[in-house]
């Protein structure tokens, strides 16, 4: 039973006590409630009740939990939580840094098979006649950009005026080595050449590329490479 002070024992009274211990706290009227008060680590209440006493009561664990703060120990295991948190996000960060490189290189293997639709599909260059040599790619070693180009005058290389579209390549990212048939060279012009569509890399068939790219994050420097192989296939390692 609850402790009462300075007040009779009515059964009326007894049973406004018990109906409030029943009771959530911020379900009681405002007036209601007349003082709180913190002793000896234990939360009393002095309650007004209908019959007009006033009674000091002890509240239950479950109530009190709700007013008391933390502790020293609930602080330092908290904050060890959020540190814990905070270092596994860092290094799951550190560890995906070359997300960029990654979407870089899968763009450019996906704008190489676009070329190669566009020769499938016979697409028309500047709303002219389809490209009669195909559709193609070009890369150059130290650059920061690629070009997609029709190959008007079938020669399996880039030219003046045949340009389709100029891809740039993110801030901090570069290709900065090619290699053809395992050999380095400056440059690649991949071409597709209709209706199969034959892969041309530097004018030859039967060879493959390589084309890498180097980034940089945090000081740190990565490297992603594009390959295409004789049979016009793309993968990104």
């Amino acid at each position: 039973m609850p402790e009462i002070a300075d007040m009779e024992r009515s059964e009326n009274a007894i049973k406004e006590i018990n109906n409030f211990l029943r009771s959530p706290i911020p379900e009681l009227e405002p007036d209601f409630l007349k003082r709180m008060s913190y002793k000896n680590k234990k939360w009393f209440v002095s309650l007004r009740m209908k019959s007009g006493f006033v009674a000091m009561i002890k509240l239950p664990k479950i109530q009190q939990k709700f007013l008391t703060g933390f502790t020293l120990i609930e602080m330092l295991v908290s904050v060890s939580i959020i540190a814990l948190i905070t270092s596994l996000f860092l290094a799951n960060y550190h560890a995906t840094s070359g997300t960029e490189l990654t979407l870089t290189t899968q763009k450019m293997a996906s704008d190489i098979r676009m070329a190669e639709d566009f020769s499938l599909g016979e697409k028309d260059f500047n709303a002219s006649a389809p490209a009669s040599g195909g559709w193609g790619i070009h890369f150059d070693v130290g650059s920061y950009s690629y070009y997609i180009f029709a190959d008007m005058n079938n020669n399996h290389n880039y030219d003046a005026g045949e340009l389709y579209k100029k891809i740039d390549l993110p801030d901090g990212e570069t290709i900065n080595r090619i290699t053809v048939g395992g050999s380095d060279v400056s440059f690649a012009d991949i071409t597709f050449f209709p209706p199969d569509p034959d892969v041309y890399i530097n004018d030859a068939t039967g060879t493959s590329a390589i084309i890498y790219v180097m980034g940089s994050k945090n000081n740190q420097q990565m490297k992603k490479n594009v390959n295409v192989n004789f049979l016009g296939t793309v993968d990104v390692n």
